[in-house]
């Protein structure tokens, strides 16, 4: 019986002739010989494919270490110990104060133009040169959050598992890193900061504060300026081991809930305690890394 199939809109015609037994028998053993040799092909393909995926993994793990240490190869590490404060000026003429413990990472090939970026670990004044190019923006990194500058005075303390931002002139913009899993809306970020206000990024979460006229409660360390209002005694420890690396101990346990007001100047370790006593009315010494507040 004739049959056809199309090709487009013509139709072409076949007819069936039967076969005979001898050659359906010899074709069967063609078709099994060629299904057993695919067979042997993908079987032998199998542990090639394993081993291309172990080389593949292999590669890209070398290929993320080899980029992490080329990053760390073309910066800089600035690093301060306890009671130490150092006072940088980057090639752009911009000038940075590295508080006590704190670690500053620039590149050690400055562009001239471009993005300016550095890295913050503990705490930094930041005094940024303008740029008359809006493209040669300013940028500090830390853990938590990316802050753009193009020229402003700000003070960055990334310590107590959070990056805090207090903008004393210009302005500048927060991106939080992990915006994803951020409590904050999408419409919210960026947060943009005007002078006298300070922002506390803390797990992904921005908190704007109207800082006023105690943002040198934030920045004046770096002038050797302590600005206290309404401070505990247990702020006021963490703010001496965090500069001068000295632990703090109070015989009499009420006092750890007294709070001072007030502003003092002290370049060392020695002032701060004698200031202390004239303000907490108690005698005080220095012995071990130990500053002891006597009852």
């Amino acid at each position: 019986m004739p049959g056809f199939f199309k090709i487009g809109n013509n139709k072409v015609e076949f007819k069936k002739e039967p076969v005979a037994p001898e050659i359906q028998a010899e074709n069967w053993l063609k078709v099994e010989a060629a299904i057993q040799k695919e067979k042997s092909r993908i079987v032998w393909l199998r542990p090639m494919l394993v081993a291309a995926s172990f080389l593949l993994v292999a590669a890209t793990s070398i290929w993320l270490f080899l980029k992490h240490e080329n990053q760390n190869v073309y910066l800089t590490e600035v690093k301060t110990v306890s009671g130490e404060i150092k006072r940088i000026t980057l090639p752009d003429g911009s000038t940075v104060v590295l508080n006590a413990n704190s670690i500053l990472k620039v590149p050690k090939v400055w562009k001239d133009n471009g993005k300016r970026n550095v890295w913050i670990e503990g705490e930094a004044y930041f005094t940024v040169a303008k740029k008359k190019v809006s493209a040669d923006i300013f940028i500090v990194h830390t853990k938590d959050v990316d802050i753009e500058v193009l020229g402003t005075r700000f003070n960055v303390n990334t310590r107590n598992d959070q990056s805090t931002v207090a903008l004393e002139e210009g302005k500048v913009q927060l991106a939080v890193k992990d915006v994803a899993s951020s409590k904050a809306s999408k419409k919210e970020l960026p947060v943009v900061m005007k002078p006298g206000e300070v922002a506390v990024v803390n797990k992904n979460d921005v908190v704007k504060l109207d800082a006023d006229s105690t943002i040198n409660m934030y920045s004046g360390w770096a002038r050797n300026e302590f600005h206290f209002n309404y401070t505990s005694m247990t702020e006021v420890a963490r703010l001496i081991q965090d500069t001068y690396g000295y632990r703090v101990v109070i015989s009499d346990s009420t006092l750890w809930q007294a709070k001072i007001s007030g502003e003092l100047r002290a370049g060392n370790i020695e002032d701060m305690a004698k200031v202390l006593e004239v303000i907490l009315k108690r005698k005080i010494t220095i012995k071990n890394k130990t500053l002891v507040i006597e009852q």
